[in-house]
C-alpha cells in the first residue's frame, strides 16, 4: 500500500511526457511551416521583382544598327536585347529598329536616324524620356501614360497617340504626323499649341543663324525656340514614307518562327506520332475533313467527326471519344494539350 502513491507519480509523469510528445509532433511541424511561409514569399517577391520586368527590349531591326550602352561601348543590338541604364540607337541609310518600351507601346526609330533613352531604370525598366537627335521615329503610344519626347525643337509628353516625328537639325525643321489618336504640337516652350487629328500633320520651322538653331533665353535661363508651326496640313504619307511597315514584318516574321520553335520544343520527348505528342497528353482531331478547309471543323457534313485520344505508355493513341459538335474544340489542325479528364 505505502507503494501506491508512487506507482500512481511514475504514471502521471509517464502520460504527461506523452502529451508533450503528442503536442510537439503535430504543432511543432506546423509552428515550423508557418515560419516558412513568410520567408517563402519573400523569396518569391524577390523573383518576381527580377523577371516581372520585361520592358524596354529591342523587338527586331535590319539593316546596320550601332546600339551605345551606358559604358558607351557600340555594338549591332540584339534580338530581344533587354534595355538597361541608357541606350542609344544610330541607323544607316535603310537601317530600322523597333523596340519594345512597354507592354502597349512600342517604339521605332527609321533610317538614318539617332534615338537616345539616356536613363531605364535597373529595376522595372522605367525611363524618364526619349530623345530624337536626328531624322525619324514613331511612337506608338494609345496608352493613358505621357511619354516625354524631346528634340532640339520641342520637349513635350504625349499619349494616347501614334505619332511620326521627322527632325532635319541642320535645317532646324522638325515635322510630326498623326497616324492614330490627336495631339498638340509647338515648338520648344512656345505658348500657341496647334491640335492635330488623325491623318494630319504639322512642322515647325525654326531659326538658324552661324549653322546653330536660335533659341530666345527668357527668364531663370528659360529657353524658346524662334520660329513658328506652319499652318497644319493633311499627311497623306506615301507608301515609301511609311518605312516602319517593313520592321513590323520582319517581327511578324520571327514571332511565328519562334512560336514554331517553341512548339517543337514543347513536343521533346514525345512517344506518340500524328500528332506527335507525350505521354497520357491528348491530342482533338477533325477527322474527314475536306482538305481544302483552312478555317474550321466542318462538323455540319457528314462524316466530318472531332476525335478525342489519349497518348498511352506504348506510343500508340487510345482511350478514343468523339465529341458531339457542340461541345467541340476541334479545328483545321490537330490540337494536343493536358487531357479534360
Amino acid at each position: 500500500m505505502p507503494k501506491q502513491p508512487v506507482v500512481i507519480a511514475l504514471q502521471v509523469s509517464l502520460l504527461l511526457t506523452a502529451v508533450g510528445l503528442i503536442f510537439f509532433t503535430f504543432f511543432g511541424s506546423r509552428v515550423t511551416v508557418s515560419m516558412s511561409v513568410p520567408a517563402r514569399a519573400a523569396d518569391e517577391r524577390a523573383q518576381a521583382t527580377v523577371t516581372k520586368f520585361k520592358e524596354p527590349y529591342v523587338m527586331s531591326f535590319s539593316g546596320k544598327v550601332q546600339l551605345t550602352d551606358s559604358r558607351g561601348q557600340s555594338k549591332a543590338p540584339a534580338r530581344q536585347q533587354l534595355l538597361r541604364e541608357k541606350a542609344i540607337f544610330e541607323t544607316g541609310p535603310s537601317a530600322l529598329v523597333q523596340v519594345a518600351l512597354a507592354k502597349n507601346e512600342r517604339l521605332y526609330v527609321g533610317p538614318n536616324s539617332r534615338v537616345a533613352i539616356p536613363v531605364i531604370s535597373w529595376d522595372d525598366g522605367a525611363m524618364e524620356r526619349i530623345e530624337l537627335e536626328k531624322g525619324t521615329m514613331r511612337l506608338q503610344n494609345l496608352t493613358s501614360s505621357p511619354r516625354l519626347v524631346v528634340t532640339p525643337l520641342s520637349r513635350d509628353s504625349y499619349a494616347e497617340a501614334d505619332l511620326v516625328f521627322d527632325l532635319d537639325p541642320a535645317a532646324a525643321r522638325l515635322r510630326v504626323a498623326v497616324l492614330e489618336g490627336r495631339t498638340a504640337f509647338r515648338g520648344l516652350e512656345n505658348e500657341e499649341f496647334t491640335p492635330l487629328e488623325r491623318g494630319e500633320e504639322a512642322t515647325f520651322q525654326g531659326v538658324i543663324e552661324g549653322g546653330e538653331i536660335v533659341f530666345d533665353v527668357l527668364l531663370q535661363g528659360r529657353k524658346v525656340a524662334r520660329g513658328k508651326v506652319e499652318p497644319k496640313k493633311k499627311s497623306n504619307l506615301a507608301p515609301a514614307q511609311m518605312w516602319w511597315t517593313e520592321v513590323e514584318k520582319i517581327a511578324h516574321k520571327e514571332k511565328a518562327a519562334d512560336a514554331v520553335r517553341l512548339k517543337e520544343k514543347a513536343r521533346a520527348g514525345a512517344i506518340c506520332k500524328s500528332p506527335s505528342a507525350r505521354l497520357n497528353e491528348c491530342a482533338w482531331v477533325c477527322e474527314n475533313n475536306p482538305k481544302k478547309e483552312k478555317k474550321a471543323c466542318r462538323l455540319e457534313l457528314a462524316n466530318v467527326k472531332c476525335v478525342r485520344m489519349k497518348c498511352d505508355a506504348n506510343g500508340e493513341w487510345s482511350d478514343r471519344l468523339e465529341i458531339i459538335p457542340s461541345k467541340s474544340p476541334c479545328g483545321v489542325q490537330p490540337k494536343v494539350a493536358a487531357c479534360d479528364y
